[in-house]
This record gives C-alpha cells, structure tokens and sequence, in this order.
C-alpha cells in the first residue's frame, strides 16, 4: 500500500516533552497545592472516628489541600490515601508517584477549588494550583506550571476521596475539532478564560500535528493557537503559531510571507530570551527563500 504523503507544515515540527508534559499525562498529575500544616487534613483522624461529612465547600477545599500537602512532600503513601480505593486509576496512581517522586520536586500555590456540584453520591469540583515543578538536582530551573482538573470525589469510609480526574483542556480540544468555524471556535475559548493557558496554545498545535487539515484550516488553528499564546503570555507558543503559519505559506509557495513570519517569530522569541528557539527558526527561515 502506498504511504499517504503527510502535508509539508507537519514535516517540520518535532514534539519533545517537557517536564511540565511529564505531569501532564500522569493520572496522578492533577491539581496538587501548597500545603499549609494548619489546613492539611489529617486522613487517618477521620478514618478514626469515621464522621460522615457534611456537604460544605470548605470540606472540598480541605481535601485538596491535605492531597497537595503530601503531594509537595512526595509521600507516596499519604499521597494515594486520598484516592478512593474503587478508582480505576487507583494502581496506576500509586506506580505513577513512587516513579516520579524521586525525579522532581514540587512548590505549589495559588489553590483555587470552583465549580462545587453535590449530585446523588459524589461531588465535582474544578481545581486549579500554581506549582514549580524541578526536575533533577538542586541546581536546574524550576519550570511554572498552571495545574487544571475537572474532579470527581465519592465517599469512603466516611470521607471524601478523588474517583475520577480529566483534564478540561483537553475536553475543550475535543469541542474545538467538532466546530463549523473559526468564529466558533473562538467563542468555545472566550467562555472559559481560565482555560486560555500555555497548556491550551500546546494542545491545538498537536491537534494541528494530528489532523493534517489543509492549507486553509492549519492557517485558522495557528491563528487560534497564537491568540490564546498572546493572552496566556506564552512567547515560546506565540512563536510557535507564527512559525507553523511561515510553513502552511511555504508549502503553498508564498515565501514573502513564509520569510516575514518567521522573522516575526525570531523577534518574538529573542524577546523572551528563547536562543533555542532563535536558532530552530534561523535554521528553517532559509527553506522559504525564493
């Protein structure tokens, strides 16, 4: 059978995975926050005295800040207390932590806990946290990150524990690809602008990687994927947009556009002190010359 060609703005993008990915696509990745030692919650106390809870936001908020608590402390085992035992995710939960704890360490703050429904046995919530996320020795950068996740929690014993955790960004992605238009498109990410992140800029440009849509369309999603960049403040994924744009003209042989997108993606990535990226678009630009 013969190989379908893939279409020459896909060719050159190749996708490593940063520490912030590591923790992305872990089910144990989720929100996990500071924790302060007078808000943590002590787990074994109320397996002790098995108190049924009383539906109340700052309950939710306590459990989370009692998970990230020993989340930041990477102790697997108070860590994985917090999940129910009846969860799928459950076993690959605790090999997760026990793998990763040992590589990164974890500072988190900003919890932010919103979107508390109580339905007939569970409770959903969105939770949000700032975490640095350092990844080797006591000398590498701390790598910020935003950490957001739509939560199920259900009952255990007596107290409330994580069920189920899914990534809304990614949720949102999958809405994206079913719009009609661009202007939907648009509008899907106007109504929730705590989505509009580095992580959602990062999450269309793989779509883009996966679709291999035509000319037209990959132009609208790296348009998409540059206006969530510039209001999350991401130059690393504005110059991204502006470079998969420079090879949709490419390919289409439009090289005065092709040559005046990537040195916009230059400027922007100089800027922000990017050398990196500086010499992958130097390196691409001459491809687009006539």
């Amino acid at each position: 059978m013969r190989a379908v060609p893939r279409p020459f703005w896909l060719l050159a993008v190749v996708w490593l995975p940063s520490a912030g990915d590591v923790n992305r696509f872990t089910p144990c990745d989720g929100p996990l926050a500071a924790g302060n030692p007078a808000s943590t919650v002590n787990l074994a106390q109320q397996l002790d005295q098995n108190p049924k809870p009383t539906f109340e936001e700052s309950a939710i908020r306590q459990v989370f800040e009692g998970y990230y608590a020993a989340y930041e402390a990477r102790d697997v085992d108070r860590t994985v207390k917090f999940w129910h035992t009846q969860s799928g995710a459950y076993p690959a939960v605790q090999k997760r932590l026990a793998a990763f704890f040992p590589l990164q360490q974890y500072k988190f703050s900003n919890l932010s806990v919103t979107r508390i429904q109580r339905g007939v046995d569970e409770v959903t919530a969105r939770v949000s946290v700032d975490v640095d996320v350092t990844t080797g020795g006591s000398t590498s950068r701390p790598e910020r990150q935003r950490w957001i996740r739509s939560v199920i929690l259900r009952e255990e014993e007596g107290v409330w524990r994580i069920f189920r955790e899914s990534d809304p960004i990614e949720a949102l992605v999958r809405r994206l690809r079913r719009a009609s238009s661009q202007d939907e498109r648009m509008a899907m990410v106007a109504e929730d602008p705590e989505l509009i992140t580095p992580d959602l800029a990062r999450e269309i440009e793989r779509e883009v990687m996966v679709m291999g849509p035509g000319p037209e369309q990959a132009l609208d999603w790296y348009r998409l994927m540059e206006y969530v960049a510039r209001r999350a403040e991401s130059p690393r994924f504005v110059g991204g947009a502006l470079m998969g744009r420079a090879r949709v003209h490419e390919g289409l042989k439009e090289p005065e556009l092709a040559q005046d997108l990537y040195a916009q993606a230059i400027a922007v990535f100089e800027a922000a002190n990017l050398p990196e990226r500086v010499g992958e678009a130097e390196a691409t630009i001459g491809t687009a010359r006539v």
